[in-house]
């Protein structure tokens, strides 16, 4: 993975597709983690741009612009845009992973932080069971390779260390 273009896309889109990083590979997944951001890249960059557009457009900024964009009332065209793209980037997202089978059921649906525009109860569910089961697979697969070591001797702490040295000496 490029990092340089990593940070760029994580810094022109504001950390917004911060969890994408994990997602995004090419040919299938190593290790659960992305091989390339090329897939989301230019999704990214059209929604980055198109949302900094949208916000000039209106002189607003993102907490408005997002009040909006969460609002079922706002029929406006750039907010539709808006949510299209989110579409856009969570099923290619899913594609990453391999989970062309899940339906996301995108809508506005009640949230802790009130009404959103964002996947379903159901599909976040089941979004965090597979990631779940996913990160239980690598810790199993890195056990097998010997990567965490329960019978390790663990680190000692200096306090612990100065106590053993005085009873050597």
């Amino acid at each position: 993975m490029k990092e340089k273009g990593k940070k760029k896309l994580d810094k022109t889109l504001k950390g917004a597709v911060c969890a994408v990083d994990l997602f995004c590979g090419v040919g299938g997944l190593t290790h659960g983690f992305p091989i390339s951001l090329s897939c989301l890249e230019a999704i990214g960059k059209e929604y980055q741009l198109f949302r900094e557009r949208t916000m000039n457009a209106n002189n607003e900024g993102i907490t408005k612009t997002y009040n909006r964009f969460h609002n079922p009332d706002e029929i406006a065209e750039d907010i539709q845009k808006l949510r299209e793209l989110h579409i856009q980037i969570d099923k290619a997202v899913a594609a990453a992973y391999g989970w062309n089978d899940l339906d996301l059921g995108h809508g506005f649906h009640e949230t802790k932080q009130g009404l959103q525009f964002t996947i379903s109860e159901e599909a976040r569910r089941e979004v965090l069971q597979r990631l779940l089961k996913l990160n239980h697979e690598r810790y199993a697969e890195e056990v097998a390779k010997g990567l965490h070591d329960k019978g390790a001797k663990k680190k000692t702490t200096k306090k612990k260390a100065k106590k053993e040295e005085k009873i050597l000496f």
